[in-house]
């Protein structure tokens, strides 16, 4: 697990005994962009949201999905998508105003226009979702790029002798 501040140039050192090997860390995790692709510390990720929504308070009152409750996801995920596409509707373009998003741990979610949507068509009750900010969001996806992988470093030289003899093809 990433701890706030790391880097993959110390998590290699740390690991690997180089911090030359923090091209290992990134590839190993599919890691493509270290700025983006990497998780930011605490303060790094509240003055992204300061600079894109003006003010932490903002991104704390802005609603950007909603997230069903688990205590009101009654069927499977396959299911829950029957359901929305088997109610009646006022007309069929009704059908893609809908969207879902389903996560690993199949969490449902929705978009705010969807939310809305179903609400003001009387398909869902309005207990039925939580909102999630702007805030707790970005949080939350920053948490999920921490849990990391490293390669054994018994295989490090194997990778680098493969690596070598491929760039110099």
């Amino acid at each position: 697990t990433i701890r706030d501040g790391e880097r993959p140039d110390t998590i290699a050192h740390d690991y690997y005994g180089s911090s030359s090997f923090a091209w290992v860390v990134l590839i190993s995790n599919n890691f493509i962009d270290p700025y983006h692709d990497w998780p930011l510390p605490h303060r790094e990720v509240e003055a992204v949201l300061a600079a894109g929504y003006g003010s932490l308070s903002t991104a704390i009152s802005t609603t950007i999905k909603y997230k069903k409750n688990p205590t009101s996801l009654y069927r499977k995920k396959s299911d829950w998508y029957n359901v929305i596409d088997q109610t009646s509707y006022d007309n069929q373009s009704d059908k893609s105003q809908f969207e879902l998003m389903v996560d690993a741990e199949d969490d449902v979610y929705i978009s705010v226009n969807s939310y809305d949507t179903m609400v003001a068509k009387g398909l869902t009750p309005q207990n039925d979702y939580a909102a999630i900010n702007a805030y707790d969001n970005a949080f939350d996806e920053n948490e999920l790029k921490r849990s990391i992988r490293l390669l054994n470093k018994v295989h490090v030289a194997n990778i680098v002798a493969t690596m070598t003899d491929l760039l110099n093809e």
